[in-house]
């Protein structure tokens, strides 16, 4: 799983599934609080701002997590315990 390719371009080729183990609660832990640092930032600290990849292995243990793949790259994430849906660098959805 990358979530850092250079410039990552939108496509539709980007895929969600389920978090499987073995991912890289690392990497999923660094998207997670890049989502959330405009937020920190501006002194709205949530506890995913802030959190460590032991404590998002916690959380994993607890709910359903799906993550959205753009081939290798890691996009986006989703957890069933609140509908939270965290996207980046994702095409505009067609109306």
């Amino acid at each position: 799983m990358n979530i850092d390719p250079p410039e990552a371009s939108p496509s539709v080729t980007v895929r969600v599934r389920r978090f499987r183990d073995g991912g890289s609660v690392e990497q999923l832990t660094r998207l997670l609080r890049r989502a959330y640092a405009d937020h920190a930032a501006a002194g709205r600290v949530f506890f995913t701002s802030c959190q460590s990849p032991q404590d998002t292995r916690h959380r994993l243990s607890k709910d359903e997590c799906r993550v959205a793949m753009d081939g290798n790259a890691l996009v986006g994430t989703v957890t069933d315990d609140d509908s939270v849906v965290l996207m980046k660098n994702l095409p505009p959805t067609a109306s």
